[in-house]
């Protein structure tokens, strides 16, 4: 019986070749043909997340040009458009430096450029698993205490659709009065650091949603007892 190889799946990352199905571009663009199947090959610029917390790629079309039309973006000076990242499949990859969620540091105190993709791939975390780890817990701890927290903007292109709302987003530090690179956040603790860098800001937003999740809940509880003691 001959065994396959198992198809490694391409990383996304700044300067990725990616497609798309056109349908599932923010802003709507237009389909050729009305084509539901249609589907657009873009150049992927940067990762954040939206204000459902949900993970987006921003990209732009490889001639720069944005066919049917996009946000302008004065940082990159070009225009951009975005979609959810799982609607996004890589067909080339990027630098591997260029990866989204970065690659550096895997240790504490890591020598920023010496880390190779094998070293990545490679990398152990330690025994204890991230669900039962001392660091999870201070990371719940410092998301519950407002220490960290995501920066949810929302560049308005002067059009009424919010689908034409470009998101921007980043992370804050309670004793910071700007916006922190995702790697600021990561190296604040040295628990943080013995875990993944690449896996950090999927663990850092499932935190986040569940806090959130359970503070929605209590403050309906309260409101439902403080309307049968009104009774």
């Amino acid at each position: 019986m001959v065994k396959t190889q198992k198809k490694t799946k391409l990383r996304p990352g700044k300067g990725a070749v990616a497609e798309i199905l056109t349908k599932f571009i923010k802003p709507k663009q237009p389909i050729p043909g009305d084509n539901p199947h249609h589907r657009s090959m873009v150049i992927l610029e940067e990762q954040c997340i939206d204000k459902n917390l949900n993970r987006i790629f921003r990209f732009y079309y490889p001639d720069h040009g944005g066919g049917g039309g996009g946000g302008n973006d004065k940082r990159f000076g070009r225009t951009l458009m975005w979609a959810n990242s799982r609607f996004v499949d890589v067909i080339e990859e990027g630098g591997h430096k260029l990866l989204f969620g970065g690659l550096e540091p895997i240790t504490p105190g890591a020598s920023p450029g010496h880390n190779t993709d094998s070293q990545h791939d490679n990398y152990k975390e330690p025994i204890k698993h991230w669900h039962i780890s001392k660091a999870r817990k201070l990371l719940v701890e410092d998301v519950t205490n407002g220490v960290i927290k995501p920066l949810i903007k929302v560049i308005d292109d002067d059009n009424d659709d919010d689908d034409n709302q470009q998101p921007e987003c980043c992370w804050m530090l309670h004793n910071s009065p700007e916006a922190v690179s995702l790697q600021e956040v990561y190296t604040m603790r040295p628990e943080y650091a013995e875990y993944r860098f690449d896996k950090f800001e999927e663990r850092l937003i499932e935190i986040y949603r569940k806090v959130t999740e359970e503070r929605n809940r209590a403050g309906e509880h309260l409101r439902l007892l403080e309307e049968v003691m009104h009774w």
